[in-house]
């Protein structure tokens, strides 16, 4: 079998020695500017590994030890849901909090790791206070006591703050609610008549309550307060017996007087109908018509309990 030409194309272009027999013989088979082309490359895909590996090795000789310390503790990581990145990200943050402010830092630390300063002052070099019942920080190093005292100074002012806008809150809400339902008591319609008349019976306001502070009565459901309050009226006068049985007996009254003023109206209509313009009756002229309105008379005469 004979060996593959020498991979050669004049002077300088040449296949690299650690190429395979094959490469070589294939590198041959190129014409002179493909072998220049693949020698460039493969030229600086060498370079670039070169490069990777120098990577590589320095990331290796930067992280390596940290890696070590991190092996022991990975299990436990994996169980708390951390990575190495998020340790040393809250390593580094508390450091540098630590470093810029100490007694906060030690606050913070303290408070994380559930410890009470108070029990370690000695350690921090306190001295015993013989007004320390008095003094929650007396037994505290001075800058400790110090800072502990300027965190519950602004704690207390700020649960004052807190307090106080929600007391004004309140009241201004009550003085809304307290505005709203006078507004709606004195609410008058065109005649100057209360629109809600009942609103002075308590039965009917302990069932307004009732019924908004269940929930039968949604105030946003309604748009609103106003709103809410006629909605609950309107229920409460019928759910209260007195005020029902005294709007039933309004609604058959109105009814009963609507039906006669109905019934009047027919009669006049009827009466016109049986006169002539000039005044004469036109009862000879139209024995029929006569008939008819005389009919219609005494039908009506007798709906209304004439005895005719």
């Amino acid at each position: 079998m004979k060996e593959a030409p020498e991979a050669t194309m004049g002077a300088g272009t040449q296949a690299p020695q650690h190429w395979s027999a094959e490469d070589k013989a294939m590198f041959a088979k190129q014409s002179p500017e493909a072998q220049q082309w693949l020698l460039a490359r493969h030229k600086a895909m060498e370079g670039d590994n070169t490069r990777n590996s120098q990577a590589l090795a320095e990331m290796k000789r930067r992280f390596e030890p940290i890696d070590q310390i991190f092996a022991p503790h990975r299990e436990r990581l994996t169980q708390t849901g951390q990575s190495e990145s998020d340790v040393v990200r809250n390593l580094l943050a508390a450091q540098l909090f630590l470093e810029q402010k100490p007694e906060e830092g030690l606050i913070w630390l303290a408070q994380n790791l559930n410890v009470d300063l108070r029990k370690v002052a000695g350690k921090l070099g306190g001295t015993a206070n013989p007004d320390a019942d008095d003094d929650p920080f007396g037994t505290l190093h001075p800058k400790v006591a110090e800072a502990f005292k300027m965190l519950t100074s602004k704690v207390e002012h700020f649960e004052t703050q807190a307090q106080r806008a929600e007391r004004e809150a309140a009241e201004q809400a009550q003085h809304q609610l307290h505005q709203s339902i006078t507004e709606f008591r004195e609410a008058k319609n065109a005649s100057g008549e209360l629109l809600y008349p009942h609103i002075a019976d308590q039965e009917v306001t302990a069932t307004m309550a009732a019924l908004i502070k269940s929930g039968n009565v949604n105030i946003e459901q309604c748009g609103g307060l106003i709103p809410a309050l006629k909605t609950a009226y309107e229920k409460a006068i019928y759910a209260v017996p007195g005020t029902r049985d005294a709007l039933l007996k309004a609604e058959k009254a109105a009814s009963e007087k609507k039906a006669a003023d109905e019934r009047a109206r027919q009669v006049d209509k009827a009466r016109k109908a049986g006169v002539s313009v000039s005044g004469a009756s036109t009862s000879a002229a139209s024995p029929v018509s006569r008939g008819s309105v005389g009919a219609t008379l005494r039908e009506t005469a007798r709906e209304m309990g004439w005895n005719v």
